[in-house]
């Protein structure tokens, strides 16, 4: 039998998955060689853009008095594109993927912020937002 509280401990995933859903294949019609990935690390060779997408840990909101129940999380999402063309290829992706987290109505944390060094752009955004036992995200 499924704990009542098994939706907190995969929501890292399935905010991912959805986001991903949302957006790979626009994204992919205009760079071919498009990488998402939720890992940190990678030893195949790099592949431009990259769309990483860290889910940081939760935090458990609304508790009762019991505190048997996990009734709802804060959740954040970094949010980091990089690439090896432009600023404005790493702001195009990042606006793509910030939609789709503001369609699951996700509030900008940090609103996305381009750096660039060693040739590589890369434009980094937070989103977060409070997800009930029962929400439903799409």
């Amino acid at each position: 039998m499924a704990s009542e509280n098994s939706w907190a401990y995969g929501i890292e995933t399935t905010i991912y998955s959805i986001i991903k859903s949302k957006t790979y294949s626009e994204i992919q019609k205009k760079y071919h060689n498009l990488l998402f990935t939720d890992k940190g690390q990678s030893d195949s060779p790099p592949a431009f853009p990259t769309v990483y997408i860290r889910m940081l840990a939760p935090t458990e909101q609304g508790r009762t008095i019991d505190g048997q129940s996990i009734n709802g999380l804060l959740v954040t999402a970094q949010v980091d594109v990089t690439t090896n063309t432009s600023g404005s290829d790493a702001r195009w992706v990042m606006a793509k993927v910030a939609e789709a987290f503001k369609e699951l109505r996700f509030g900008a944390k940090l609103m996305p912020e381009l750096t660039y060094s060693d040739k590589i752009y890369r434009s980094t955004a937070r989103f977060n937002r409070v997800i009930g036992a029962n929400d439903r995200l799409l």
